[in-house]
C-alpha cells in the first residue's frame, strides 16, 4: 500500500441514508479515508475477489477494513461473513459490523463468524464520527491532514 494513499474502507449498505451519514460523518472528522460503496453482499465479494466491475484496483483498491451491515439484499452480512471465514485469502481483513441490530444474538454470531468489532448504527453523525475515529486507531493507519 502506498503510504501517502488514504486507507480505503469498504461499506456495505443498501440504505442511501446511512451511507450519507457515514459520508458526512467522516467529512466531520480530520481522518480523510477513501470510502467504496456496495449494496449488497454479493457485491462486497465481487469487490474483493477485482471481479467485473471491480477490477480496476487503481479505482477500486483492496480496502483495509471492511464494516458490513447484516441485513441486506441477495446476500446478508451473515453470510458475507461465512463465506470469508471459509476463503484464506482474506483471513487478513479486518471485518466490522455496522448493524441496526441491537441483537446479543445477532452480536454473538457475528462474533463467532469472525467479525472484529460490533456498531449498533445511530442517527447522529458525531456517533458515527467517533465510530471512524476508533476504527482508525485500531484497524487502519490513521492519515491525518496537515
Amino acid at each position: 500500500m502506498n503510504p501517502e494513499a488514504p486507507s480505503t474502507i469498504l461499506i456495505a449498505e443498501d440504505d442511501a441514508t446511512d451511507a450519507f451519514l457515514l459520508r458526512r460523518a467522516l467529512a466531520k472528522t480530520n481522518l480523510h479515508y477513501q470510502l467504496r460503496f456496495v449494496a449488497d453482499g454479493e457485491n462486497v465479494l465481487n469487490y474483493l475477489e477485482g471481479t467485473a466491475p471491480y477490477q480496476d484496483r487503481q479505482t477500486f483498491p483492496f480496502p483495509g477494513l471492511l464494516l458490513l451491515d447484516l441485513r441486506m439484499p441477495v446476500l446478508d452480512g451473515f453470510g458475507v461473513l461465512r463465506r470469508l471465514g471459509n476463503d484464506p485469502r482474506f483471513g487478513h481483513l479486518p471485518v466490522v459490523v455496522f448493524s441496526g441490530s441491537a441483537s446479543e444474538e445477532d452480536r454473538m454470531l457475528a462474533g463467532s463468524l469472525g467479525a472484529k468489532a460490533f456498531y449498533v448504527k445511530s442517527g447522529d453523525p458525531r456517533d458515527v464520527a467517533n465510530m471512524f475515529k476508533e476504527l482508525g486507531r485500531q484497524w487502519l493507519e490513521i492519515n491525518a491532514q496537515p
